[in-house]
C-alpha cells in the first residue's frame, strides 16, 4: 500500500469517527419534533418538568410555528434532567392545549391537531 493510500485511509477514518462522535454527542434522548397539524399558527410553546408548578419560558420566543410546519426541540445535553415533562402550546387565537406527564425519553414527536397535543 502506498503512502498516499495510507494517508487517505487515515484521513477518511478520522473524518468518519469525528462525524459519528459529533452526531451522537449532540443528541439528547428528550429531543422531540413539534408538528403543527392545525389550521392556526402556534405563538407559544412551553415545556416544563412535571415537578415545576409554573410554565418555563416560551421556547419559540419571537418566532411562531405556522400551520402545517414542524420544529425540532433540542435539550441541552449537558443538563441532566427527568424524562417527564408538561407541554403547552398557545395559538394565534389564544387557544391553549396541554399534554401532561409526557415521557420525552420515549416520545419523539408531539403533534398539535387543533384541539389537543398528541405524543408518539
Amino acid at each position: 500500500m502506498s503512502q498516499k493510500h495510507i494517508r487517505n485511509l487515515l484521513l477518511l477514518t478520522t473524518v468518519t469517527a469525528s462525524l459519528l462522535f459529533s452526531s451522537s454527542a449532540r443528541a439528547d434522548q428528550r429531543d422531540f419534533t413539534l408538528i403543527n397539524d392545525s389550521s392556526t399558527e402556534i405563538y407559544e410553546l412551553n415545556v416544563s418538568t412535571v415537578q415545576t408548578s409554573d410554565w418555563e419560558e416560551d421556547i419559540l420566543g419571537r418566532d411562531t410555528l405556522p400551520s402545517g410546519e414542524q420544529i425540532q426541540i433540542n435539550f441541552n445535553t449537558g443538563a441532566s434532567g427527568t424524562c417527564y415533562y408538561d407541554v403547552r402550546v398557545i395559538t394565534a387565537n389564544q387557544q391553549e392545549a396541554t399534554a401532561s406527564n409526557v415521557n420525552l425519553c420515549q416520545v419523539s414527536t408531539v403533534i398539535f391537531d387543533g384541539s389537543q397535543l398528541l405524543s408518539r
